[in-house]
């Protein structure tokens, strides 16, 4: 539903400045136009090795050289490199740049970088193991690689997900458990209202960063834990650091974790399936019976690229589900707090604040928002509170 101001009360609709929301608009518009810059830069220079015989005379002379692992890691290694270097200046425009613009950034250049050569190795790591893990199954199994690859992909990001608030977080901000703090009963309050045992709440150094401000359900098993932003204990009422924490309840009380896990794996599932089909079609190469690791290699440009269409393509499923599972959560924390007003007020602040776009078309809220528009959650409570009104009424 394309959510419009007629759709929420005066009050609500008064509350979210049209000309904040013309800033949120431009924030996020010119955000969207340098990702997609990226991506066509990209994808331009990946069909540019593959169409120029690049690649292939690449893959040729590290076959010759070096047997699997040697090969696989090298090839990898120089794409790897290679992509990265040419997104940096727009990394560096949508992320550090833009950000400091609307005053969001309080990073300094040295520490944006810092943090961009950390997640280079931190990716470099984790895609070289998916990337020598699709090499093989891709040789090892070549009619049934794609079954294979998505149930190690269900399985990296079960590994990643228990790893996340333990060894990656870390890295990138300071944690630090939550001690002698006003709201620290009430919380630990909701987790056992929504039936989760979390190894602790943890209060995160996000300022050192950014003025955003947010809340998380971090890890899965003995790892899972609740994760609040300094910016948001430091900037909000108690009301609505309460609200917020009980939506992140909520998406446990829900198991949304796995819904997400289980959904996006089965649409990656469906994505290297229809990218098997179409590369067989592409470039003979690719066909089970020619698939030596040197026509691996020299195709793998063209499979990216691919590979990127199909999973736009995707990705407002992956969005939708998404979307209806923050629902859920807003619903609990209302349902949990009892304090819709708090929860209004949050998000209003959201839109004025963070320059979240309240209302936006519906394509782009179809290809680019995991969350609920603020109009639609705002009107959400609305709805909840006037419910509860009718019901003590009666």
């Amino acid at each position: 539903m394309f959510m419009t101001r007629a759709s929420l009360t005066l009050a609500a609709e008064a509350s979210i400045d049209p000309t904040t929301q013309e800033r949120a608009k431009q924030y996020q518009r010119r955000k969207r136009v340098v990702s997609w810059a990226s991506s066509v830069m990209l994808a331009i220079f990946l069909l540019a090795v593959y169409v120029s015989g690049l690649s292939t005379t690449i893959a040729e002379a590290l076959t010759s050289r070096w047997g699997f692992w040697g090969s696989s890691i090298s090839y990898f290694a120089l794409i790897f490199i290679v992509t990265m270097l040419l997104r940096a200046p727009f990394d560096y425009k949508e992320d550090f740049l833009i950000e400091k613009e609307y005053g969001f950034s309080t990073q300094t250049p040295q520490g944006w970088l810092k943090d961009l050569f950390k997640g280079w190795i931190l990716n470099f790591l984790i895609l070289g193991i998916a990337a020598l893990f699709t090499f093989w199954a891709l040789q090892a199994i070549p009619k049934l690689w794609w079954l294979v690859v998505g149930l190690g992909y269900v399985l990296l990001v079960i590994v990643l997900g228990q790893l996340f608030p333990v060894l990656i977080l870390p890295i990138f901000y300071k944690l630090k458990p939550l001690e002698n703090h006003p709201l620290q009963e009430k919380i630990e309050q909701f987790l056992k209202k929504g039936g989760l045992r979390a190894q602790g709440i943890y209060e995160m150094g996000a300022s050192e960063k950014t003025t955003k401000e947010n809340a998380m359900l971090a890890g899965l098993g003995q790892t899972k834990r609740v994760i609040l932003f300094d910016t948001l204990l430091r900037n909000r009422t108690p009301d609505e650091v309460e609200v917020v924490v009980a939506h992140e309840v909520g998406h446990s009380y829900h198991r949304h974790t796995w819904t997400l896990i289980f959904s996006q794996a089965l649409l990656f599932l469906i994505a290297i399936f229809v990218l098997d089909l179409v590369m067989v079609r592409l470039d003979p190469r690719f066909a089970p019976e020619q698939r030596t690791l040197t026509n691996i290699l020299a195709v793998l440009p063209l499979m990216l690229v691919v590979f990127s269409v199909l999973a736009f393509l995707l990705k407002p499923i992956t969005l939708f589900v998404s979307r209806r599972c923050e629902r859920q959560a807003d619903t609990f924390a209302l349902e949990a707090t009892e304090k819709p007003q708090a929860l209004i007020r949050f998000w209003v602040d959201m839109a004025r604040k963070q320059l979240s776009d309240a209302y936006p078309h519906p394509l782009i809220k179809l290809f680019y928002y995991s969350h609920p528009p603020l109009s639609e959650r705002i009107a959400l409570a609305e709805r909840w509170a006037q419910s509860r009104d009718r019901a003590r009424a009666l």
